[in-house]
């Protein structure tokens, strides 16, 4: 039997109760729908237990490109092999001219003119190195101005850090923090999520303080490392940040349970063995696995858990009028 049919038959069972049971409904808001016919139906519930969940602010960031922090690791290669190269040969000119001077002084069987091309060369090479040394400590100090502390040694060390981020396998965001945190209180691990896409959330970790303020948003920035899943370069991001306080009493209604209607959050709540009764979430914090709210819910509730869009739909069939827009997920 196919998923469509099995569906079918199922609005087709919840329609027979909601017909013969109607009588009985506690209110005109309620549902009736018949143990036998939730069990038939797939519905399934579950107790709301007692959750405790500090208060949150939004911040909003940005998913920053990391090509060139590439850039900057093969600049950084290039001015660390320059470096090298130039002390490697002022070590090698160092020894010789040591050696044609203590020759030239002891028996005199190197010539004057030998000691001073090999002084000279010496001399050559302690200039580049200088050279080489002040190039790589001004890169480092316009990567430290442009990126931070953190993500400038990653960059100037191709370390594995960075190849997580310019691989693709983790993205970067910088984000603004709220004006009412202090910079000493950014969260190492926030949870993000892009700008219209309901369900989907990642846990990110803090890097360092970003030195450059994002022109879009307001408060002190911060960059975070999550693993790239279908983010993108260039795509707005939400996050719930922790603030400091006591942690709030409530419940978690669980992302299983949520329907969207008219732009908002509900869920069904089981009156009693069988009735259900529509309720607004209203006011709720994004958890990693649900909403926290902490008025209009109680431990001990019977939440749906599957089947809410069976029952939706019921609500709805006696008036024979579908729900304004098509908002139910």
């Amino acid at each position: 039997m196919s998923a469509g049919t099995r569906n079918f038959h199922r609005l087709l069972a919840l329609a027979l109760c909601l017909a013969t049971s109607a009588a009985n409904a506690d209110s005109r808001d309620a549902i009736a729908i018949d143990p036998q016919a939730q069990a038939a139906s797939g519905i399934e519930t579950r107790a709301l237990t007692a959750a405790a969940h500090r208060p949150e602010l939004a911040a909003y960031g940005v998913v920053i490109d990391p090509g060139p922090l590439a850039a900057l690791s093969a600049r950084g290669g290039a001015a660390q092999g320059q470096l090298m190269a130039a002390r490697a040969s002022l070590d090698s000119s160092a020894r010789e001219y040591r050696r044609l001077e203590g020759l030239n002084r002891q028996e005199r069987n190197v010539s004057d003119r030998r000691v001073e091309a090999a002084r000279t060369a010496w001399q050559a090479d302690r200039a580049r190195l200088q050279a080489a040394t002040r190039a790589m400590n001004a890169l480092r100090q316009a990567a430290d101005a442009e990126w931070g502390g953190v993500l400038a040694r990653w960059a100037l060390a191709d370390s594995a850090s960075l190849a997580a981020l310019t691989s693709g396998r983790e993205a970067l965001i910088q984000l603004a923090l709220p004006a009412a945190l202090r910079a000493s209180a950014a969260p190492s691990a926030i949870m993000l999520q892009a700008q219209g896409i309901r369900a989907r959330t990642e846990q990110a970790r803090l890097i360092s303080a970003a030195p450059r303020a994002d022109p879009a948003f307001q408060g002190e920035t911060f960059f975070y490392r999550v693993p790239r899943g279908g983010l993108r370069v260039g795509m707005r991001i939400v996050a719930q940040v922790p603030v400091s306080g006591h942690a709030l009493q409530g419940v978690v209604i669980p992302d299983q349970a949520v329907i969207w209607y008219a732009d908002r959050r509900w869920a069904y709540v089981q009156t009693d063995s069988a009735h259900f009764t529509r309720r607004l979430i209203g006011a709720a914090s994004r958890v990693s696995d649900g909403w926290f709210v902490t008025r209009g819910w109680a431990p001990g509730e019977r939440i749906v858990t599957r089947g809410a869009q069976l029952i939706y739909a019921q609500e709805f069939a006696p008036t024979g009028v579908l729900p304004p827009g098509k908002d139910a997920d």
